[in-house]
């Protein structure tokens, strides 16, 4: 059941990238498919929902499979309450992406959600390296783990210090720049245990175990892009790639649904 679910998310999240970068390419598309239309805005928005959904239920599952004493269980319940979070978040942007009238405030009610999901997220990443290190995975020395994360750290800041700069220096002081460098810092602060747990499952590459780690690293690698471009663009004012963004988030809340999925197939198996 999950593998055809998971193929079906990948047709999806292949489809609505394709269309959506498509219009940042060719802006000159048919009516009603024109930057930021109501009908992208909505559809992006019911698939975003549909994933945080799934990853929401199927995360509980696969910590209701775990014994009380399984290292793993806190984690995945931690796992959950983030996508939870993260989807209360989007649900609460969703009154405004489904009214025609209404523009979103920013911040908003949504970004509180938004935010609260990053001490799940990174309370449910140490875990996890925790539960690996306790069961014998080789995840390496602490030397080894702290040069792992030096290293991944050096890397994301060179990537996203260039975006980020014009938003540090542009003037005056608000709620709404003060969110475009938080969300970055946080993501940030998320990608280097989960470039642990991708380490500590590399001798395992092309099994199981390493399909799961590779699909939430992906969600939470596009997930820090998002916010990125989000707050590069917006602090430029420049709307046109709104599609893009949708695009990006897409594929994060698809891929993060999907190693939910991959891992609960797994304690199913």
């Amino acid at each position: 059941m999950e593998r055809r679910v998971e193929i079906l998310f990948w047709i999806v999240i292949a489809a609505l990238v394709a269309l959506f970068t498509a219009q940042v390419a060719a802006p000159r598309l048919p009516a009603g498919l024109g930057f930021a239309s109501p009908v992208d805005v909505r559809v992006a928005c019911t698939v975003k929902l549909l994933f945080l959904l799934v990853g929401t239920v199927t995360a509980f599952r696969c910590a209701a499979r775990l014994g009380l004493d399984n290292p793993a269980r806190p984690p995945w319940i931690a796992t959950a309450l983030g996508l939870f979070s993260t989807l209360v978040g989007q649900a609460n942007l969703a009154r405004y992406q489904f009214s025609p009238r209404i523009e979103a405030p920013y911040p908003s009610l949504a970004d509180f959600f938004y935010v609260t999901a990053y001490p799940f997220f990174f309370v449910a990443l140490i875990g996890f390296v925790r539960a690996y290190a306790l069961v014998g995975y080789p995840i390496g020395s602490l030397r080894e783990r702290w040069r792992w994360a030096a290293g991944a750290t050096a890397v994301a800041i060179v990537v996203a210090l260039p975006l980020l700069l014009p938003v540090v220096r542009s003037p005056g002081l608000s709620g709404a720049k003060a969110l475009n460098v938080v969300y970055p810092a946080l993501d940030l602060i998320l990608l280097i245990p989960t470039f642990l747990l991708l380490r500590a499952s590399l001798p395992l590459r092309g099994g199981r175990v390493w399909l799961v780690w590779g699909a939430l690293l992906t969600g939470f690698v596009f997930m820090g892009v998002g916010d990125v471009l989000f707050a590069y663009f917006s602090t430029l004012g420049i709307a046109s790639v709104d599609p893009l963004l949708h695009a990006t988030y897409i594929v994060s809340y698809g891929s993060l649904a999907v190693g939910v999925l991959r891992q609960h197939a797994l304690l199913a198996s």
